[in-house]
C-alpha cells in the first residue's frame, strides 16, 4: 500500500511538472522557437519543479545529503531529457510531421515518465540508502 501511495504522489508531482513543461514548450513554439529547443527548455523547467517537489513532499528526504540527491537527479534528468527530446523528434519527424509535435511530445512524455523517470527516482535518486525508520541491525552472537 505504501508503494502505491508513493507512486500516486510521484505521478501527481509529475503531472504538475508536465503541465509546466508543456506550457513553456507550447509558449516557446508559439513565439517561433524551434520545437526541439522548446522541448528541451520545457523539460528543464519541469525537472526543476519535479526535483524540488519530490524532495520536499513526495519522498521527504530533507535529512539526506542534498549534493548526492542533486547529482543523482541531474544524471537521471539528463537521460530523461535525451529520451524525451529524442522520442519527440523521432515521433514528430517519422510519424506525425512538425505541425503535430505536441501529440508526439505527449506520447514520449508518458513513455519516459513510466519507464524511466519514476523507477529511477524511486530506486536511484531517492533510494532508501539511509532510512531513519529502520532500526539498526543487532550484532550476531
Amino acid at each position: 500500500m505504501r508503494e502505491w501511495r508513493l507512486f500516486i504522489k510521484a505521478q501527481a508531482a509529475s503531472v504538475m511538472a508536465t503541465a509546466l513543461d508543456f506550457g513553456l514548450t507550447a509558449l516557446l513554439a508559439y513565439v517561433g522557437c524551434n520545437y526541439v529547443l522548446a522541448t528541451a527548455c520545457g523539460a528543464l523547467l519541469g525537472a526543476l519543479f519535479n526535483c524540488v517537489y519530490n524532495y520536499l513532499l513526495v519522498f521527504r528526504w530533507q535529512k539526506r545529503p542534498r549534493k548526492i540527491i542533486a547529482l543523482r537527479y541531474v544524471m537521471t534528468w539528463c537521460c530523461s531529457l535525451l529520451l524525451n527530446t529524442g522520442a519527440t523528434f523521432v515521433l514528430t519527424e517519422c510519424l506525425t510531421g512538425v505541425s503535430l509535435f505536441l501529440g508526439a511530445k505527449v506520447i514520449a512524455a508518458i513513455l519516459v515518465a513510466l519507464c524511466w523517470n519514476y523507477p529511477m527516482q524511486r530506486f536511484f535518486v531517492f533510494a532508501e540508502f539511509c532510512r531513519d525508520d529502520v532500526p539498526p541491525s543487532r550484532p550476531k552472537n
